[in-house]
């Protein structure tokens, strides 16, 4: 049996801000995805595809020149890239901007890091469920100083988390 927890991350272009186009602070939004990333536990609890880390499930893996090499750099043109996006991929962008985008503009973006079990070092999930999950909910937790602090006058980051297991109580 497999299960993953799910910390949701929402990045809102403030009604105070002039630019209310997100897309705009992909680089902001860059550096927060890759605190979480690069921090020293993530490889222990990330949601693993075969025997890698799965990447932050985010729209900026469209917008970076090579998702797998971090700081690889924004390409050049990211309304450009958006329509190739949408020409290719229409519901994935609907799902990471709240399913509201007009004139290749959002004010909403969110991403998702998932976390997986069991855990290294655990044989299965049911038995030792409540003792992973504290585990993961403790990962999360160490992660409400920098996302508290990750806000600004022109990016609003709010976090939230939820659990998936079928068959789990």
């Amino acid at each position: 049996m497999h299960a993953y927890w799910a910390l949701s991350l929402v990045y809102i272009a403030p009604k105070r801000s002039p630019d209310q186009n997100v897309f705009s602070r992909l680089e902001r939004i860059y550096e927060i995805e890759q605190h979480i990333y690069n921090d020293a536990n993530y490889k222990y609890f990330c949601h693993k595809y075969q025997t890698s880390c799965d990447p932050v499930n985010s729209i900026l893996t469209y917008f970076y020149n090579d998702k797998l090499l971090p700081n690889s750099g924004l390409v050049r043109d990211t309304r450009e890239r958006l329509v190739s996006i949408l020409a290719s991929v229409p519901s994935s962008v609907l799902w990471y901007t709240g399913g509201k985008l007009s004139n290749y503009s959002s004010a909403l973006l969110r991403s998702e890091v998932r976390v997986g079990i069991p855990l290294p070092c655990y044989d299965d999930v049911t038995s030792t469920l409540e003792e992973q999950h504290g585990l993961v909910q403790a990962f999360f937790l160490s992660f409400i100083p920098y996302l508290e602090g990750a806000s600004s006058d022109d990016l609003e980051v709010l976090y939230g988390g939820y659990r998936t297991c079928p068959s789990c109580s």
